[in-house]
């Protein structure tokens, strides 16, 4: 698209500003696009001049909306409302839907309702405002008791960010108001909901204000530092600065007046320079960068608002993108700051619309971007992180920068994982989950990571559970443990707290060698049956026999550290009316049954192996002991004032499970809740063998001829 001379901008701008003027703002528009059809301006969204005689004029000219909005408006005033049930006589909704006046039955964010909701109260109230913002101020509370007085109206609090704005237009064009002095005059630490009002209704109006440009600009700046306290005043920052920029874009004479402003100041806000800087480039482009911006680019004290305030323009084109990449390129990479704001450039490229996917520029800053994310500076990979989720065309790109980043030395979990996390929400492409899965695992080996992808792993366990479950299954059965460690913790992470873990994905269409080694990677650290067992109990169907069989040898041996949970969860997950599963769930508790016979049930008649004969004494005094301390510790709490205690009542328990308050007859039913927690046998008998024997085990590569045997076997079968 080409640009014009500034002039000859201006000259249009000039032309058009005096058509809304004269009232006629469908020429205006018209005029708009013809200048975008010869090429003078960028697309962008343009708003009408907003202004309190332009409203009067619209509503002299259209007699039935006028007349059906008094009607709404001394509707609402007297019933206190701004919602309707049913219709009201004499008021024509359809119309007032068709303004965008009513959006269904209750009352939108219209100008023309709030200016006319704002002259008809105070015409109730009798209130003349003057040139002073403070008694606008005034009024505008004295509405809010008035229409709130039983209750508080729903929908007011919107309706009411519009009456402060038509406030601010209102006292700016008929006292020309500057705001100056009733900002100064505004109290920090007692007027805090007033000043959230006059903040939310100046960012809305401030592109109709007129005032000088000094008084402008400090006002602005007066309003960001108001933003800056976010502990005390949560204001959004963005609307102010969205408001600037549109100011700036259809006022650009009042904004190349700003920009110099600025840059005489010692002391500016960076925050004010940039949209200043966005509103100008998108009104002019390039012409104005080379006449105003380049001699500053490279200036410290610039470079920052004017990398920021290009990067945030609208429909950048390949012009554009060339000038961004040669700021990029010519900028002085060795100052940290100044690293993560050029990486917005970057980014505003990759996200136009106007350029390929294809592009060059943007393959240009595919290769940027990967350069830095190199750099072992986390505030720019924090930031580039962040960004990449929102390029949701870009999936090779996002899968390379992630990638990369995990590839490098200073990559660190607790630092980074969770931004990934961001992205990966934001992706559907399960390959790209495989990819970082398994690059994270050969990256950073014997590393919990599930907790910090919760919810990109719970996202694509909702909507793509199958190709999830393979993506699962895959990394159990690999032959490095550092994959089949990664499974296991997103598996754990999967399973419900008192259940199990089903496979959508069939495990029977697997080679008989990836079954065996899915039951031994499972199994392999003896959890508790219910969480482990069931999602496995399809591979007693296998076509191998050797699967079959060690798999319920397997189950045997389970049940001498599980005993009666084991057999108690394959009695609920196996369908025992099938006779093959019986014959199965018969063997494998005689199995139990025997070995526990000849294993546990003797030590019983052995009082010198019974540690309740042997150490009696001891456990006699520790529970006296105990029972003594705990008596002390609640007498002392009880006779002092203690305020967390003073918050409950005294229960009294009753037979047959009851309980009421002290005080009260009414009797509630005891509750119950309870969760189980089993560990296996051979934790308490031999616990440092254990744990060394599943230490050894979980670390074991598979590679080197570990299942030689079985394969041989699998071969013959």
């Amino acid at each position: 698209m080409k640009k014009i001379k500034m002039f000859n901008t201006i000259f249009f701008y000039g032309i058009m500003k005096k058509i809304v003027q004269q009232g006629k703002p469908h020429i205006a528009i018209n005029t708009w696009s013809n200048a975008n059809n010869y090429g003078y301006f960028y697309e962008t969204k343009y708003e009408l001049m907003t202004n309190i005689r332009s409203i009067n004029e619209e509503l002299k000219q259209n007699k039935k909306l006028d007349s059906n909005l008094n009607l709404i408006v001394n509707h609402c005033i007297e019933n206190k409302t701004l919602k309707f049930s049913q219709e009201i006589e004499g008021v024509d909704l359809n119309l007032l839907r068709s303004e965008k006046i009513l959006n269904q039955n209750t009352v939108a964010e219209n100008i023309k309702f709030t200016f006319k909701f704002f002259a008809r109260y105070r015409e109730l109230l009798n209130i003349k405002s003057n040139e002073d913002f403070t008694s606008y101020a005034q009024t505008l509370d004295r509405i809010k008791r008035d229409f709130n007085d039983k209750k508080d109206v729903q929908g007011y609090s919107k309706l009411e960010r519009e009456l402060w704005k038509v406030a601010v237009i209102e006292a700016n064009e008929t006292y020309n108001e500057t705001f100056a002095s009733y900002i100064e005059s505004l109290n920090l630490k007692n007027q805090k909901e007033e000043i959230r009002l006059f903040y939310a209704g100046y960012s809305a109006a401030i592109q109709w204000i007129q005032v000088q440009v000094d008084i402008f600009c400090d006002n602005a700046q007066q309003l960001i530092k108001w933003t800056q306290k976010e502990d005390e005043y949560n204001l959004p920052l963005g609307r102010l600065l969205n408001g600037i920029r549109n100011k700036i874009f259809e006022d650009s004479s009042f904004g190349i007046g700003c920009l110099d402003h600025l840059i005489n100041l010692k002391d500016f806000d960076i925050d004010l320079m940039i949209p200043v800087i966005t509103g100008l480039y998108d009104k002019f482009g390039i012409s104005f960068y080379e006449e105003h911006l380049s001699l500053y680019v490279l200036d410290k004290i610039y470079s920052v608002p004017i990398i920021c305030g290009l990067s945030n323009a609208n429909n950048i084109t390949d012009v554009d993108a060339k000038l961004f990449l040669s700021i990029f390129q010519n900028a002085n990479k060795k100052d940290s700051e100044i690293l993560i704001h050029l990486s917005k450039l970057l980014f505003a490229i990759l996200n136009s619309s106007n350029l390929s996917e294809k592009s060059q520029y943007k393959n240009e800053c595919i290769q940027h971007l990967e350069e830095l994310i190199s750099v072992n500076n986390p505030n720019l990979i924090r930031y580039i992180l962040r960004e990449s989720q929102y390029l949701e065309t870009q999936i090779d790109t996002l899968q390379g920068l992630v990638v990369k980043l995990i590839n490098q030395p200073h990559f660190q979990i607790n630092e980074y994982l969770t931004r990934i996390n961001h992205v990966l929400w934001n992706s559907e492409n399960i390959n790209f989950f495989r990819r970082v899965l398994f690059t994270l695992a050969e990256n950073c080996q014997f590393e919990f990571v599930a907790k910090k992808l919760n919810s990109s792993i719970h996202k694509f366990l909702e909507k793509q559970k199958m190709e999830f479950d393979e993506l699962l299954v895959d990394l159990l059965i690999q032959d490095k443990p550092y994959h089949r460690f990664i499974g296991f913790d997103i598996f754990n992470d999967v399973t419900p707290l008192d259940g199990c873990y089903f496979f959508d994905f069939d495990i029977l269409s697997l080679e008989p060698l990836s079954q065996y080694k899915l039951w031994v990677s499972i199994l392999i650290g003896y959890k508790e049956p219910k969480s482990t067992i069931p999602c496995l109990l399809p591979l007693l169907k296998s076509r191998s026999k050797l699967v079959k069989e060690a798999f319920i040898c397997k189950l045997e041996e389970y049940s001498e550290n599980y005993g009666g949970g084991l057999t108690e969860v394959l009695r609920d997950n196996l369908d025992l009316n099938d006779a093959e599963n019986k014959i199965i769930f018969e063997r494998i508790e005689k199995y139990m049954y025997d070995y526990f016979e000849s294993h546990a049930k003797i030590k019983f008649d052995i009082k010198e192996l019974n540690p309740q004969y042997t150490q009696n004494r001891i456990f006699v005094e520790f529970n006296k002991g105990y029972s003594r301390g705990f008596n002390k510790i609640r007498q002392k709490v009880s006779e002092e004032s203690n305020s967390f205690l003073n918050f409950f009542n005294t229960v009294h328990l009753l037979k047959g499970g009851g309980w009421k308050m002290e005080g009260k007859d009414d009797i509630s039913q005891l509750a119950r809740i309870g969760v189980s927690y089993s560990l296996p046998r051979r934790c308490f008998i031999e616990p440092e063998h254990f744990d060394w024997e599943q230490s050894a085990e979980l670390t074991k590569d598979w590679s080197d001829g570990y299942f030689s045997e079985i394969i041989s076997i699998l071969e013959n079968e």
